[in-house]
């Protein structure tokens, strides 16, 4: 009964929106700055309202708006360049930036605890991230093909990175990988190719296939005898590697 209820406002929604003049058009431009309304279909149109209509706020910030609900950031207008998140954001959801491609700068607040799926997955203008004490996972594909970013603050608070949670960011000179984290996933710093050193720390024990694919100016690392698992291809395409410090009790 429920669906069916659900489906015939839909139907009556979607046969209104039929009916939309210029008037209401250049205004859904305006309130919703990722879609065109006049080039949409009205079914594309119906369903962006109705995902924004569940947003508890727009929260206005450089070149857009960001959009919360339930104290997750959920979306992100395209357009935006710079985001200073409020207090009281506990989760940055999956896919909430993807495809900021002018996002240059970003601040987390402390409230947030966790960055999901492919939440910054694209955001190749991003230069820097500082990820706060608290957060305790960055889920896979979270900062694939930031392009830009040059560096980033992981807090010992992180105990999971997900797979692909930095494949493709080319500028990325260093990271520091916490003492929380006990696992490195498939294709975790795949195409990292400005990486030249590592250090894995010795809460590590399990490094996944790909994990350094192609880090291609990678001329050092060194694998703490707590590692009982590497995957196949870890070191595939790295090209300037030399050295591999294996401790002796492996």
């Amino acid at each position: 009964m429920k669906l069916k209820r659900f489906i015939g406002m839909g139907m009556a929604a979607i046969m209104a929106l039929s009916n939309v003049n210029m008037a209401f058009a250049e205004k859904t431009a305006d309130a919703f700055p990722n879609i065109a309304a006049e080039t949409v279909s009205d079914a594309e149109l119906y369903a962006k309202v109705e995902v924004m209509a569940s947003y508890d706020t727009v929260y206005p910030v450089e070149g857009g708006n960001i959009y919360i609900r339930d104290n997750v950031v959920v979306d992100a207008d395209y357009s935006i360049t710079s985001a200073v998140i409020p207090d009281g954001v506990t989760s940055i959801g999956s896919s909430a930036f993807v495809g900021c491609s002018s996002l240059t700068s970003i601040s987390i607040p402390d409230s947030v605890t966790s960055i999901g799926y492919s939440a910054f997955n694209g955001c190749s203008s991003l230069t820097s991230i500082s990820i706060p004490n608290g957060v305790t996972s960055i889920g896979d594909s979270a900062f694939y093909g930031c392009s830009s970013l040059t560096s980033i603050s992981i807090p010992n608070s992180v105990t999971y990175i997900g797979n692909y949670a930095f494949e493709g960011c080319r500028s990325l000179t260093s990271i520091n990988i916490p003492d929380s984290v006990t696992s490195i996933y498939n294709g975790t710093f795949e195409r990292c190719s400005s990486l030249t050193s590592i250090s894995i720390p010795d809460s590590v024990t399990y490094i996944d296939y790909y994990a350094f694919r192609e880090c291609s100016n990678l001329t050092s690392i060194s694998i703490p005898d707590s590692v009982t698992f590497i995957g196949g291809s870890v070191f595939e395409g790295c090209t300037s590697l030399k050295e591999i410090n294996v401790d002796i009790a492996n």
